[in-house]
């Protein structure tokens, strides 16, 4: 038992593997994790799978790692080089770094930046999610319950955020092997950003996604690629694995993989149709972070693909 948390749920998926689940239905107001992550007790060394947005919550990250497992993590792996997976690396100074080499190339050109950007825009940004209940804008009123804790948790952190890069980047696949169990790295150019990758662990038919799936709220296309996209979720739904757990959203299903396959179908096709992005079809008008469906739209609009790097600023 880890008692009560602040910044995430846990969610046990089978022997040694949990994931840590950022509340979107409803959002939680005083959760500041943002994304998710997941624990994996190799048996002898204990790995975590992204470190959340605010510091406050990957510390909580590295907590309830240790009191489930026994050992503090001594692996870390970034499914991708963004803010709300990343920021939180600081936290585990002992641990080895992993990710793609796409990815560390893009965390070492961009992240300063992308920090630089979030100071810019910060107080403006509170202001504005602070009165969104009210705001002429549905898609802000709808957002609002996400994103004000969103900038609140962002708020907290950078006065003492400190980038972690990784350590290790690779290429293609890597197994990293305990004593009980295994986990396969797979490594990708470009679907949802530069360099993303997933993690399998094969014996539980588990998969950790990072931001190839959403489920159950709008994905972020604009950085990404959207054949890489599709191509990395035919690599999900072929790794063998039954059960997946998103960037962002609840743990999910193959018919989940399916699910976004779909979105991406529509918005391109409102797109090449030139449509309004306010023509928001069923089932997606429920679904969570709202303001990134006219953002897709006009992201496929102009070909559904973004340039090797991209310095946008922040998109909530």
């Amino acid at each position: 038992m880890v008692g009560t948390l602040r910044h995430f749920t846990i969610e046990r998926l089978g022997d040694g593997v949990w994931a840590a689940l950022h509340a979107m239905d409803p959002p939680a107001p005083d959760a500041w994790a943002i994304s998710n992550a997941g624990i994996v007790d190799l048996g002898d060394r204990t790995l975590v799978f992204d470190t959340l947005t605010a510091t406050d919550a990957a510390t909580e990250l590295r907590r309830v790692a240790e009191e489930l497992t026994g050992r503090p993590p001594s692996i870390v792996v970034y499914s991708h080089a963004h803010y709300d997976h990343t920021w939180g690396g600081s936290r585990f100074p002992e641990a080895t770094v992993i990710s793609s080499a796409r990815a560390r190339a893009a965390m070492l050109a961009e992240g300063l930046l992308e920090v630089a950007d979030f100071r810019d825009v910060l107080a403006d940004r509170l202001v504005l999610w602070a009165g969104a209940a009210t705001s002429d804008d549905p898609l802000v009123r709808q957002d609002a319950p996400f994103f004000l804790p969103y900038w609140r948790g962002i708020a907290a952190t950078l006065p003492t955020l400190e980038l972690r890069y990784p350590d290790l980047g690779f290429e293609g696949r890597l197994e990293i092997h305990g004593r009980d169990r295994r986990v396969e790295l797979v490594a990708l150019e470009r679907a949802h950003a530069a360099g993303d990758l997933f993690m399998t662990v094969p014996d539980e038919s588990i998969a950790f996604c990072g931001d190839l799936l959403f489920i159950d709220c709008h994905p972020y296309l604009g950085d990404g690629d959207i054949g890489g996209l599709r191509q990395a979720l035919g690599m999900l739904e072929a790794s063998g694995a039954d059960r997946f757990v998103p960037g962002h959203g609840p743990v999910g299903r193959t018919v989940d993989l399916g699910t976004l396959a779909r979105y991406i179908d529509d918005v391109e096709g409102l797109a090449a149709r030139g449509e309004e992005a306010a023509a928001m079809p069923d089932p997606y008008g429920a679904w969570a972070l709202a303001r990134f469906f006219p953002v897709n739209v006009e992201f496929c609009a102009g070909g559904g693909r973004q340039a090797e790097t991209s310095t946008d600023e922040p998109s909530g």
